[in-house]
């Protein structure tokens, strides 16, 4: 938010972000999408601001990375969800149906 709120001030030490660090493709199979550990750096340098534009950061200014790891099943559920959102996703029903 610190570039679009000049007026906050930006913490002194650390700020968390949370990106999805690419290797996820709606539609696809695994093999589709594992990374290398420098396209995993990559995806997790980058972002898209809100004109659509891909930008990326620096990795000099990333100073430490929590790596959260979920419940396989609840990615499901989450992918599911994402899924859901996208406009080009119609199948999808938001019950037991579409979930399976």
């Amino acid at each position: 938010p610190y570039p679009l709120f000049p007026e906050f001030n930006i913490p002194e030490k650390h700020i968390l972000t949370k990106t999805h660090c690419g290797g996820y493709i709606l539609k696809s199979m695994p093999e589709d999408y594992i990374l290398t550990t420098d396209q995993f750096q990559t995806k997790c340098l980058t972002t898209v601001d809100g004109d659509g534009i891909e930008k990326s950061y620096d990795s000099t200014r990333v100073a430490k990375a929590i790596h959260l790891v979920r419940d396989p099943l609840d990615n499901i559920i989450a992918r599911f969800n994402l899924a859901r959102k996208q406009p080009q996703v119609t199948e999808y029903s938001n019950n037991p149906e579409g979930f399976r």
